[in-house]
């Protein structure tokens, strides 16, 4: 379910540039519904049965009762009241930071931010921007190895990356 929610949020930000801004567990929906599985998948399943009942004299399914089906999951985000698109400059800063953080890129992804910020105060610290870059690509690192070792989303803590973050500088 994390993924598919995560491919509907990425889908929104970077395709449609449509950013819903209030999303929380009552304004996400999921529909659920249980569909026939695909043809191929289904004669397989038919063909199994068949070879089951052919060794169970006792058996009162037939093959064609069997209707294998698979679960697919939508989400439906409700409320949009509260909703922002970027313009083409800040899609731009958002793609290259995103990519920057997902090739685990920290002291690019550091120096982006400090580069394109409105406003921000690291380039006035003399080496404040390289030590703003290296404390982002620190934490890029330690994203990136917590992540080959099991670490879900839902495990981090914004609040606590947040602060990190505006320690930096």
């Amino acid at each position: 379910l994390g993924s598919i929610l995560l491919r509907a949020f990425l889908k929104m930000v970077f395709l449609d540039n449509f950013s819903h801004s209030d999303l929380h567990p009552g304004n996400c929906l999921v529909l659920t519904k249980e569909i026939p599985s695909q043809d191929m998948f289904r004669a397989f399943w038919n063909f199994v049965n068949q070879i089951t009942q052919q060794e169970t004299t006792h058996s009162s399914t037939s093959a064609n009762d069997v209707q294998p089906t698979k679960t697919v999951r939508k989400i439906v985000f409700l409320d949009a009241g509260i909703v922002t698109a970027l313009n083409p400059n800040d899609q731009r800063n958002l793609r290259d930071l995103f990519r920057a953080v997902i090739l685990n890129e920290g002291y690019e992804a550091g120096r982006l931010m400090v580069e394109r910020a409105k406003f921000e105060r690291c380039s006035q610290v003399p080496g404040g921007i390289e030590a703003f870059a290296s404390g982002i690509e620190g934490i890029v690192k330690e994203f990136h190895a917590n992540r080959k070792s099991g670490l879900s989303l839902g495990a981090v803590r914004i609040g606590s990356l947040l602060a990190r973050v505006l320690e930096l500088c």
